[in-house]
């Protein structure tokens, strides 16, 4: 599937999710305020670590390997039992982690022992949501793209379903329980679809243990473990900094700021993991990269200038629409974020390389050091200049990734000539 057709699914897919996220950052924001979209961040921030472990972080891993085996069903059978087997025993592990630490998680990341059955809920359902990322991954890497889409889109939809009815009967503790019980229903589509499509039939899907594929995927594990580790335990110490300094409402401005921007790149995030990754998994010649790397480039890079533009210039009715008055004060802190994520974005895609040649050392050294300078850029911005200081953080980091990455895919920037000499 060429790029036009896999960004019209995404665009289809995304569209419905930036809708109805928008939709829930209202309902959310209106509900439990700058101080409840803070706590929220924390759990959602705390939980995506619980769960990275959970599915032993094996995602680009099973991508990677079912594109690259695309005409050789057993050995995507092999990987597909693998990640199985992988992800019920991390999971269950994760789940009894979960459970015992349930009180501080509560205590550390929310900074209230009252959350802790919070914590409890997400651990009984965390199988049921390591298992959807194992079934969205493996529809990815087999190229499912419609059903894939189909997935998103339903699970966006109960999502919103969801939070209007627990935001508002339960408040804050209604939005934090939403991702527990969404799982249920995404699990049943998944399950369904395995069933109704056949791509491989239930009795082959049997846990095994295979040292070759489980070496191959693990590969992934350590890469996936810092992205998926990484980033939201520093996103969790810059908002407890932000608590610590400046309050849990000034904290909620960051987090709005950063959740809109999560939602118009997830369009970006869905097309680089859905198209751009497995594409470059299957190519050899470093010309074929370059011109890939520019041929997705040439899309993707005027949708991200057009929407943080965009977004910039109608801050202050996406806060009078999509928030509330109270969120009146975040309007300062757009201005570092969005151009923050232009350059993420093209860090990212050039990390996208990384990945898809395994290069394991380079980005591990790379992005675990990103993380780390992120971290003590953003609190010593935020000590001089308050709030904002995080959002300049975010800027000032992905500048330097993005510096970083292109020096370290030079080769793919600046082939010369036909044969790249």
């Amino acid at each position: 599937m060429n790029l036009v057709k896999t960004s019209a699914y995404s665009a289809l897919s995304q569209a419905t999710t930036v809708i109805v996220g928008l939709l829930s950052v209202k309902i959310v924001a209106s509900a439990i305020g700058p101080e409840g979209l803070a706590l929220q961040g924390q759990f959602l921030n705390s939980t995506a670590i619980l769960a990275i472990f959970g599915s032993g972080a094996i995602g680009a891993g099973v991508i990677k390997y079912l594109s690259e085996y695309t005409d050789n069903r057993e050995l995507q059978l092999r990987v597909i039992r693998s990640a199985i087997t992988i992800t019920l025993c991390c999971s269950a592990l994760m789940t009894l982690f979960t459970i015992a630490m349930a009180g501080w998680f509560s205590v550390h990341a929310l900074k209230d022992s009252g959350f802790q059955s919070v914590y409890w809920i997400y651990g009984l359902f965390l199988p049921l949501i390591c298992f959807n990322f194992l079934f969205a991954y493996v529809l990815n890497g087999l190229k499912k793209i419609p059903a894939l889409t189909a997935a998103n889109i339903f699970t966006s939809i109960v999502n919103l379903v969801l939070i209007i009815c627990l935001a508002t009967n339960y408040g804050v503790y209604g939005v934090l329980i939403t991702s527990s019980m969404v799982s249920i229903f995404v699990f049943a589509l998944h399950v369904y679809f395995f069933l109704r499509f056949k791509w491989f039939p239930l009795k082959e899907l049997k846990p095994r243990w295979d040292k070759e594929i489980f070496l191959k995927l693990f590969r992934f594990s350590s890469m996936s473990m810092l992205a998926g580790f990484g980033m939201p335990f520093v996103q969790i110490l810059i908002r407890d900094k932000l608590i610590k300094t400046s309050g849990l409402v000034e904290a909620g401005y960051w987090q709005t700021v950063s959740r809109i921007s999560d939602f118009y790149l997830s369009f970006l995030v869905a097309v680089l993991s859905v198209y751009f990754l497995p594409k470059l998994s299957g190519l050899k010649k470093d010309e074929e990269i370059r011109s890939e790397l520019f041929q997705t480039g040439k899309y993707i890079f005027p949708f991200i200038i057009i929407m943080t533009t965009g977004i910039w210039l109608g801050r202050d009715l996406i806060i009078k629409y999509l928030l509330t008055k109270e969120f009146a004060p975040a309007r300062n802190l757009f201005h570092f974020q969005l151009m923050g994520d232009i350059f993420k974005v093209g860090g990212w895609m050039l990390s996208n390389i990384l990945w898809a040649k395994a290069m394991t050392k380079k980005y591990l050294l790379i992005d675990g050091s990103t993380m780390l300078f992120y971290a003590l850029i953003s609190s010593l911005c935020i000590d001089q200049y308050g709030v904002i200081g995080a959002t300049m953080g975010f800027f000032i980091t992905y500048v330097l990734y993005f510096i970083v990455m292109a020096a370290v895919n030079r080769k793919y920037l600046f082939l010369t000539g036909r044969n790249g000499r």
